[in-house]
């Protein structure tokens, strides 16, 4: 227990700087690995013929595009949202395509081959874009700066949202999974977390509500 504990405190620092994460984000669990059997000619086009002229190539009636807010297996665990914001290139192997995210765009096999695709503006902001605007924000009086304090929530929330929407085998570690993120954050920004909720905007942190239907308390 103490050994992980030890481990456990710098697994943070490990994915910060990191040059590059790979994710088997299609693995249920440690059995499974990067690679998994796809229907290529479902998705991707083919090319059966070319010369110095011209290429045919034979391509499916549409290609989807890539769901980048459907998470699959692993995105639902709790401790990986670190692992999502914290390096700054990511490499994602999922169940239909590999996918790239990044501090200043993101990508898919899908998007590469078509030209097509939404611009990053049209996307919606990813973990590591999110939580590296958080630290780039420069305190003012702390609570009493209405303008820093809106500004810190609007990159904090979705974090937190994301984090709290997804799975913990031992629901102890809700404050420990997420501690690498805080610890960053107090660090960098000079705030106090204490439980979860921000000393210095602890007004703001009372006055939260839960999403119609969740199931979690308040």
């Amino acid at each position: 227990m103490e050994d992980w504990e030890k481990e456990a405190a710098t697994m943070s620092d490990v994915y910060n700087y990191a040059v590059l994460t790979i994710v088997a984000s299609w693995g249920k669990d440690s059995s499974t690995g990067c690679f998994v059997e796809r229907p290529l000619l479902s998705k991707w086009s083919c090319r059966i013929f070319e010369d110095a002229r011209k290429a045919v190539y034979v391509s499916p009636e549409s290609v989807d595009e890539p769901k980048y807010t459907t998470p699959l297996p692993l995105e639902k665990r709790a401790w990986v949202v670190r692992e999502r914001a914290l390096p700054a290139k990511t490499l994602s192997f999922r169940d239909l395509e590999m996918q790239w995210t990044c501090l200043e765009s993101r990508g898919s096999e899908a998007w590469s081959l078509t030209g097509a695709g939404p611009s990053d503006k049209e996307l919606p902001s990813s973990e590591k874009q999110s939580f590296r605007d958080l630290l780039s924000m420069k305190p003012g009086l702390c609570g009493a700066d209405i303008g820093y304090m809106c500004g810190f929530y609007k990159h904090w929330r979705p974090l937190i949202a994301l984090y709290t929407a997804c799975r913990l085998t031992f629901p102890d570690d809700i404050l420990v999974a997420i501690s690498g993120l805080v610890k960053r954050i107090e660090k960098q920004t000079g705030l106090t977390n204490i439980f979860g909720m921000w000393k210095d905007f602890l007004r703001m942190d009372l006055m939260w509500e839960g999403t119609p239907g969740s199931t979690k308390n308040r």
